[in-house]
């Protein structure tokens, strides 16, 4: 039985990539990763966009990395993100500057 991974790709062309994933050196899959990764965190900020048109690009930038790392770890990092889009404390420069006065 065939199993296959990528939902729009023939089957053929799949097993060609896979072949080729495998042959490639290790450098080159990295740098694969490396772009998938950047892809996904663009397309991230693009939704993030879209549900937080009004907010500022450090805001959108904070909620990301509570996407990418989960919440809990994000804010281990960074304070919580204010809730208010429209205030000062939204900022990722006052959020990290109260992070850094209160150790």
């Amino acid at each position: 039985m065939t199993f296959s991974t990528i939902a729009d790709t023939h089957p053929d062309a799949e097993r060609l990539q896979i072949k080729l994933l495998r042959q490639a050196p290790s450098w080159q899959n990295l740098e694969l990763m490396v772009q998938m990764f950047h892809t996904i965190k663009q397309l991230a900020l693009i939704g993030l966009r879209q549900c937080f048109p009004s907010a500022a690009e450090e805001v959108l930038r904070r909620r990301l990395a509570d996407q990418l790392l989960w919440k809990e770890p994000a804010e281990k990092i960074l304070v919580p993100l204010q809730l208010s889009e429209k205030s000062d404390s939204d900022s990722l420069e006052y959020v990290l500057a109260k992070a850094h006065h209160s150790d």
